[in-house]
């Protein structure tokens, strides 16, 4: 499959530029072509083409270090007491969330993560993951979340 994004304003992080309008070609998952917009050239059918002129393309952000879990903290009840330190932070709310994680909440949390960040422009996410329950195959589930979301992961479980 071809897409073809025309109209394109490209945003360049490092260092930061920006180049407009575009044409930018896309084969399967690699881009293949960037040059300056130009008109419309005889396309096969199956080429897809946007029109971008109202969008910036730019490259996909890396989340540099989150707990995925944590988007099951989202509408949970404060603690009854309210932690002084750090520790009882861990104590009170964090090593909780994870005693409470099986399987299909590990799962769930990951998705629900992805999702989120996938629409905030991130393209790859490094989780630290805990489920002292649900240990053994919750990196996979992790990954089978990120994946369904077409993320890309760097994973650890986390031992505290």
């Amino acid at each position: 499959m071809r897409t073809i994004l025309e109209n394109a304003t490209l945003l360049e992080i490092s260092p930061p530029r920006v180049h407009s309008p575009l044409r930018i070609v896309i084969e399967g998952e690699n881009i293949s072509n960037i040059q300056p917009n130009a008109a419309p050239r005889g396309e096969s059918s199956d080429t897809a083409t946007v029109d971008c002129s109202n969008y910036f393309v730019m490259p996909a952000l890396v989340l540099g270090h989150t707990h995925l879990y944590s988007s099951l903290a989202t509408g949970m009840p404060a603690p009854k007491k309210k932690p002084a330190s750090f520790v009882e932070i861990l104590e009170e709310i964090w090593w909780k969330l994870d005693q409470a994680l099986d399987e299909e909440s590990v799962y769930y949390s990951a998705l629900v993560g992805a999702v989120r960040s996938a629409l905030c422009g991130v393209g790859t996410i490094v989780d630290h993951h805990a489920s002292p329950r649900a240990i053994k195959g919750s990196l996979a589930l992790v990954r089978q979340a990120l994946e369904r979301v077409g993320l890309r992961g760097v994973l650890c479980y986390e031992v505290t």
